[in-house]
């Protein structure tokens, strides 16, 4: 599902990838999906000037930035 940066902190999630290039990248992005319906963990896609990220449920996304020195 489809949302806003803002949408997804909003219902605390967090980015986990860095943006996919599609089409050329779907099938990557695909694997993450599939991963995350296999462990039952909430999703949302984010599309950015970059790409779509896949964004998840229980990433504090301010540690997680300082985690990847963004």
């Amino acid at each position: 599902m489809y949302m806003t940066e803002t949408e997804a902190r909003s219902r605390g999630f967090g980015r986990l990838t860095t943006p996919y290039n599609l089409p050329l990248e779907k099938t990557m992005m695909d694997n993450v999906i599939a991963d995350m319906r296999r462990g039952g963990i909430r999703y949302g896609l984010v599309a950015t000037k970059g790409g779509t990220e896949v964004w998840r449920s229980g990433i504090r996304t301010d540690d997680r930035k300082r985690n990847l020195g963004e």
